[in-house]
């Protein structure tokens, strides 16, 4: 039987983000079609809309087979939409030059 990615519970999105930030540059979080680390959303949050950081919401980190999510909860502790408002996804780093050498060996 799989097991499930750790809920982390409740807390506010500042919480969630700092604990999402914590996890290193890793990951990065795909909410409204953008693509974020946790401290860069901080930020622009923090600039932009500071009335949502105190917003409660349930972190569900991601584990080595599942995406994580950050969903907004209501007055009784229930998720207030079927779609999360960020999800964690590893973040695919590329590597310098890839592009080159993969052209290079297809050029010989």
């Amino acid at each position: 039987m799989p097991q499930q990615p750790p809920v982390q519970g409740t807390m506010t999105l500042k919480e969630s983000l700092e604990v999402v930030a914590r996890l290193g540059e890793g990951y990065i979080l795909e909410g409204a079609g953008d693509e974020l680390t946790a401290n860069e959303l901080l930020k622009w949050l923090g600039s932009f809309q500071p009335q949502s950081l105190p917003m409660p919401v349930q972190l569900v980190l991601p584990d080595g087979h599942n995406a994580g999510v950050i969903n907004e909860i209501g007055p009784q502790g229930e998720v207030r939409a079927d779609v999360p408002l960020y999800r964690i996804e590893p973040r695919i780093l590329r590597m310098p030059h890839a592009e080159s050498a993969w052209q290079m060996q297809a050029d010989a």
